[in-house]
């Protein structure tokens, strides 16, 4: 699929990064760019797809409401983001691509753990679990994404993840000092479409400078 490169720099940066996605100096300079893959992976009906287009700024992947598997095979798509080529994968349910996922493991790659707010089952567990056996050190290689941010109304998600009764949920985010975001991938808000993004890349970055 098409790559998509962003509109000029916005007056809002973030360490020195627009949060349109491209740099505030040298914007033309588009060569030599570092890539770093970021896999969506999660339980089908949490929202990956839509979190995959969120990031890359257009509607790339199929996404519906629907809790029925959209994504039954390996999607990507990129973008640019400073001085960064993202590699945005969109993968199905059950990954049974092991010589992919070894490559990526090769890679530098983040993997962002789709799950829906209020909505942490054993099915969310089962994608950890598989996170934490293929890639190892998750709380090194992972951020935990919630979708449906909306939800929270007037609500903060810091708050939520404290006070959630789910103890596995509490214990990844508490124990394994796993960063998290929230996204509302229905906004048609400019603005929070951006703070989110950007709040999103700088967990992501933050992992890619401790590695």
């Amino acid at each position: 699929m098409g790559s998509y490169t962003s509109t000029p720099a916005c007056s809002n940066c973030l360490k020195g990064v627009d949060l349109c996605g491209e740099s505030p100096h040298n914007m033309s300079e588009k060569t030599n760019q570092d890539e770093l893959t970021l896999i969506l992976m999660g339980k089908s009906g949490t929202g990956k797809s839509a979190t995959g287009n969120t990031i890359l700024g257009k509607t790339i992947f199929p996404s519906n409401l629907s809790t029925q598997t959209v994504t039954k095979s390996i999607q990507k798509s990129t973008r640019t983001w400073g001085k960064w080529k993202l590699v945005v994968v969109d993968t199905p349910p059950v990954l049974t691509e092991t010589d992919l996922v070894k490559k990526w493991k090769e890679e530098l790659c983040i993997v962002i753990m789709v799950v829906q707010l209020g909505r942490y089952t054993e099915e969310d567990r089962e994608v950890y679990r598989y996170v934490k056996k293929n890639f190892n050190k998750p709380h090194k290689k992972m951020v935990l994404l919630f979708t449906r941010k909306e939800d929270l109304e007037d609500g903060n998600l810091s708050d939520y993840v404290t006070k959630t009764e789910n103890k596995h949920l509490k214990k990844l985010i508490k124990n394994h000092k796993i960063p998290y975001c929230a996204f509302n991938n229905k906004t048609t808000d400019e603005k929070e479409k951006q703070s989110q993004l950007g709040e999103l890349m700088t967990k992501i970055m933050n992992l890619v400078e401790a590695q």
